[in-house]
């Protein structure tokens, strides 16, 4: 049956016009493709019309005849066919590649290690929607059959994803068995990283789904591994790990952009700990550890930044509390920036503490109040960069 149009169609208005005629001619099924009718109508005329001014025709321009218009339709049918069976595809695929992954957590639970390796070998990672915990499972299967690198490798990979789903359930059991593993290869004090990292994970805010139980489970079982990491360590070893833990207690452990420390970096090239002046190190958090001295993380505390304090809190700048507690700080930290470089201003890596609200209605609020684990000694360039900015504004914050 052609399709019964009145003219070719050679503009917008054209197709709008005969849009009635279009849809009477289509199946009852394929109805809901008028829209992608329309749009692929639409752009052939454009290019239909580009190629007409682009060669100077002197003859009218013909626009889409009714065949043409018929092989369009049939082109859209086509192609909606055709997505609709990669859409059936793709959900059978996933189906698929979820129930390996379900039965290899079954395995994996009734301690059947090779059967959920097994498993979890035939999944596609790129179908499943659960990447975290499929590598999370995968490294707890390699633990298991005592495949400590391979399982540390799948760890490091959970542990990427966890870091933007925010699941600290996860993380906890991932730094745990990422611990575990090369606690089995020796390297003691990375296992206490890892043991030191899961702690950390377990001690910030909980998601509702957070299983209590458990957690206050792998928390006694992570204390109690790392106990004994400790004690396997050398003596030097153990005074190096005392040191850094002494580090981050002097910090709050508190970066420099106000997240949590997990990394002790010396400010200077000797680094070791044993020997050297605690005021020579900094606490950082991993992403600062890493990036330093080029980039810092996001500073956490920017929306709680003291503008709106306003007159009050430039009085209290240069007010002599404010100057006691500088060179206090310039004093712990050897007045060294964290980069090594002459510190020359104190910064605030976290205003949480500092307005003081006093209880009674009638008496105003406090500001100064913050503790000194809240400041770090930094130099100018540093924190310019922590603040993100161009130009310093304003020293001494």
């Amino acid at each position: 049956m052609k399709l019964p149009l009145l003219d070719a169609i050679r503009s917008v208005e054209d197709l709008d016009k005969n849009m009635h005629l279009i849809a009477r001619h289509l199946n009852q099924e394929d109805k809901p493709l008028l829209n992608s009718i329309r749009r692929e109508i639409k752009n052939e005329l454009e290019r239909e019309l580009m190629e007409y001014y682009t060669t100077g025709s002197s003859h009218d321009f013909a626009g889409i005849s009714a065949d043409g218009v018929e092989k369009i339709i049939e082109n859209v049918r086509t192609m909606a066919i055709e997505n609709r069976r990669t859409v059936a595809r793709r959900k059978k695929e996933k189906n698929i590649e979820n129930a390996y992954n379900r039965r290899g957590e079954a395995s994996l639970q009734l301690g059947e290690y090779t059967a959920a390796l097994s498993d979890f070998s035939e999944v596609d990672v790129d179908v499943l929607t659960v990447n975290g915990e499929y590598r999370k499972n995968m490294g707890i299967a390699k633990y298991h059959l005592q495949q400590y690198e391979e399982a540390i490798a799948y760890f490091d990979e959970a542990l990427t994803t966890f870091m933007v789903v925010n699941n600290t359930e996860a993380t906890v059991e991932t730094y745990y068995y990422s611990g575990l593993s090369k606690y089995k290869l020796d390297p003691h004090s990375d296992a206490i990283s890892d043991f030191d990292a899961a702690l950390n994970a377990a001690d910030t805010p909980l998601e509702p789904s957070v299983d209590k139980k458990f957690l206050d489970y792998l928390i006694d079982k992570i204390k109690e591994i790392k106990k004994f990491a400790v004690e396997r360590l050398s003596e030097e070893k153990r005074i190096e790990l005392w040191h850094k833990e002494a580090i981050l207690e002097l910090h709050g452990h508190l970066c420099v952009c106000g997240d949590r420390a997990e990394k002790v970096r010396h400010k200077g090239s000797n680094s070791d700990l044993s020997k050297t002046d605690l005021s020579l190190y900094c606490a950082l958090c991993r992403t600062c550890y890493e990036g330093m001295p080029n980039d810092f993380n996001t500073f956490t505390n920017i929306a709680s930044t003291p503008d709106s304090e306003g007159e009050a809190y430039n009085q209290y700048l240069n007010s002599d509390s404010w100057k006691i507690k500088k060179q206090i700080v310039f004093k712990r930290d050897n007045k060294l920036c964290i980069c090594g470089e002459p510190a020359k201003a104190v910064h605030h890596k976290t205003y949480e503490r500092l307005r003081l609200t006093l209880s009674s209605a009638e008496q105003p609020s406090f500001i100064g109040n913050e503790r000194l684990s809240d400041l770090v000694a930094v130099c100018e360039s540093c924190h310019n960069k922590v603040h993100g900015r161009g130009t310093l504004v304003r020293f001494g914050y």
